[in-house]
């Protein structure tokens, strides 16, 4: 069976992306993964992986990894996936392009959204989008952000 990757963060722009996924998976008989992927090292900055010495840092590294959770599947319940398989994957220690681009070796599409924000720490914009395109080896699907001129 086929595969489509989609990378989400929780945004507006990352849930477009993952109902265009869903669509196409549905016309190809494809399945779908969804990943979100976050470096918690550079989520937490220097205090990260020092637990023993700094007590706050693994409840922050907790409550983080509580919300990425809750941002995927939030997003997962905001699209009407039918018969798709949808494959939620989450990512802590990975740069999202590098986990992305590793998983479009095995994949038959790689669907990006656009955007400026995410309700996530960091952001998912054309940049990530660009070097996705310069290094993934299949074909990359851009969706736009929701509203914005085609």
């Amino acid at each position: 069976m086929g595969k489509i990757v989609v990378g989400v963060n929780g945004s507006d722009p990352s849930t477009a992306a993952l109902t265009w996924a869903v669509d196409e998976a549905r016309l190809r008989g494809y399945m779908v993964e969804a990943v979100l992927a976050y470096d918690l090292k550079r989520v937490l900055g220097s205090n990260y992986p020092q637990p023993a010495t700094k007590p706050g840092v693994d409840l922050q590294a907790r409550m983080i990894r509580a919300r990425a959770q809750d941002l995927l599947h939030d997003t997962l319940r905001c699209v009407d996936a039918g018969q798709v398989t949808v494959e939620p994957i989450l990512r802590e220690r990975s740069n999202p392009v590098d986990e992305l681009v590793q998983r479009s070796h095995s994949a038959e599409l790689l669907v990006l959204g656009t955007g400026r924000r995410s309700r996530f720490s960091h952001r998912f914009n054309p940049s990530i989008a660009v070097r996705c395109l310069d290094r993934a080896r299949c074909p990359v699907v851009i969706v736009p952000e929701p509203n914005e001129p085609t």
